[in-house]
């Protein structure tokens, strides 16, 4: 046997062995998610803008908690048949009609844990400093974002203390919705959102 056809005999599957490998740690590192993400800023950003402007609030007048939300698992009645229960956490309707089943998955893999939303990223929106469980007025918590494949359709959801603080009768009031966003010619913009106070 000569000396290319052994080397070829032992390059060949040592070749295939490092291009596996590359393939392996390549669809590791996309499924690893290390928490949000500069452009997951920049949406929870554009949004907050948008619902600020519809409450005619000033940026200084509302913050953006630190935690994001976490997804429920199911919880059942103790009458619903157990062939009838699943583990799994479903995707919102809402959400697979807007962009897409990959889309809405996205969404609940990334909301099934609470992230720290990182403000060390530059982003044009700043995040405040204030704790979830002292809901304040005008303090918004939002959920982990789920994007198309593409990143030109994004999703989340959002709660917030619509309480008025000024009145002299205290009331509490929790406000719930879901947004839905678009990104053209590279620019995110809110297509709609809705929300219901309780």
């Amino acid at each position: 046997m000569s000396l290319s056809r052994r080397m070829r005999t032992v390059l060949v599957p040592v070749a295939i062995a490092v291009a596996a490998l590359a393939v392996t740690v390549g669809l590791l590192m996309r499924h690893y998610d290390r928490g949000p993400t500069a452009e997951e800023l920049r949406v929870y950003g554009v949004f907050l803008s948008r619902w600020a402007a519809d409450r005619q609030l000033k940026r200084n007048d509302f913050a953006l908690a630190p935690r994001t939300l976490q997804l429920e698992d199911p919880h059942y009645d103790k009458w619903v048949p157990a062939e009838l229960r699943t583990d799994k956490t479903w995707p919102p309707p809402d959400f697979v009609g807007f962009c897409g089943e990959q889309c809405a998955r996205d969404f609940v893999r990334k909301n099934l844990a609470v992230w720290q939303l990182r403000a060390s990223v530059k982003v044009d929106f700043v995040l405040s400093a204030v704790e979830p469980e002292t809901l304040q007025p005008n303090v918004v918590v939002v959920t982990r974002i789920g994007f198309n494949p593409w990143h030109t359709r994004a999703v989340l959801s959002f709660e917030g203390n619509c309480s008025d603080a000024s009145s002299e009768i205290p009331s509490v009031c929790l406000e719930l919705g879901e947004a839905y966003l678009l990104r053209e010619n590279g620019v995110w913009k809110v297509d709609r959102y809705t929300s219901v106070s309780l």
